[in-house]
């Protein structure tokens, strides 16, 4: 923040005592399967491959969105048709908060492997939550959805124990002979062999740089347009500022500046926090009054999201001092990058 509008000095403070009213959940109209989760949520289900052979994974997600306490959600276990043998589910989760509310969505991948060939159908499932609006216990749904599994080409099927296999085999009426002394190594196909994985070294060498340059040129075009995003962001924040809504221009700066360090610095928006912001920040040597200005800008606007602050209506200094701030900070990473 600039110097010209703040004074250091030494201050105690202390906040007034506030009572918080906790109520109990209602056994009144409770479902079996209600795990804990209070808010306002959706359901959907996606399957990557609607069409797949025998014993051929699939992945099956299912998503829960929307505002709550995400990070308790746990779904019972869900069961599967007995054609898709089931797996253990990974997690995983993208939580952000907007406004005063907690906003997310967690989502639940689960690799099913289907047995038998036919159409079979993954019903329906269902997700039950409190709606502390409604006071009342809501059940969200997915849709079905239908799988085709085809006839498998037989690899991963068992082979029966010899002592089953009661067939008789018809006597060799010619043979083959070889000289004593031969071996594998003077086969004519031997040698091909043996050099082959030579060739194919430099083959799966360029494949692997191939996925890494892929991999890195995303990363570098959304460090790229970090900047250009960030600036969209602080436009929409123009415009509540020019209506005077200091909740919502607020709430877009802070946005602005968390989207553009997860951009700019490759955090994904799950690890975002004020030490993991700081941390990146000085391995990439921002310099350290930048630093504090970011973790400055965050708590300030954190602050005039959800209890009174000094300075609050100054919206046009906030807003000039958030554009210098990503702009110092694009100067320093991009001398340090030509260094």
């Amino acid at each position: 923040w600039g110097q010209s509008r703040y004074l250091s000095r030494n201050s105690n403070l202390k906040n007034d005592n506030f009572d918080l009213s906790v109520f109990p959940l209602p056994e009144e109209g409770k479902p079996n399967d209600f795990s804990g989760a209070v808010g306002k949520f959706s359901l959907s289900a996606s399957l990557d491959n609607p069409n797949v052979r025998e014993n051929e994974s699939i992945i099956y997600t299912l998503s829960i969105g929307g505002e709550g306490n995400i990070k308790l959600i746990e779904l019972n276990d869900l069961e599967f048709p007995e054609v898709f043998e089931k797996f253990e589910p990974i997690v995983s989760e993208d939580i952000y908060p907007k406004q005063d509310k907690i906003n997310g969505r967690k989502k639940f991948q689960y690799t099913l492997i289907p047995s038998k060939m036919g159409r079979h159908t993954i019903p329906m499932l269902e997700f039950s939550y409190f709606n502390p609006e409604t006071k009342s216990y809501e059940t969200a749904r997915s849709r079905p959805i239908s799988v085709n599994v085809s006839k498998g080409d037989g690899s991963n099927q068992i082979a029966k124990p010899v002592e089953e296999q009661n067939e008789l085999y018809g006597l060799k009426t010619s043979t083959s002979l070889s000289r004593k002394g031969s071996y594998v190594f003077a086969s004519w196909w031997f040698w091909p062999l043996l050099i082959l994985p030579i060739f194919a070294i430099p083959f799966f060498y360029r494949k692997k740089q191939k996925e890494l340059a892929e991999l890195s040129d995303v990363v570098s075009f959304k460090r790229k347009r970090a900047n250009q995003v960030a600036i969209l962001s602080l436009k929409k924040a123009e415009a509540f500022k020019q209506k005077g809504d200091k909740r919502n221009f607020y709430d877009e700066i802070i946005h602005a500046v968390w989207n553009y360090l997860s951009d700019r610095f490759n955090i994904p928006s799950s690890q975002l926090s004020k030490e993991k912001i700081a941390s990146e920040l000085r391995f990439n040597e921002v310099s350290e009054p930048n630093v504090k200005k970011v973790l400055d800008t965050i708590t300030y606007c954190e602050m005039a999201l959800f209890a009174p602050v000094a300075d609050a209506d100054n919206l046009e200094g906030t807003y000039r001092d958030t554009l210098d701030l990503i702009s110092d900070i694009e100067e320093e990473t991009s001398e340090m990058a030509k260094e």
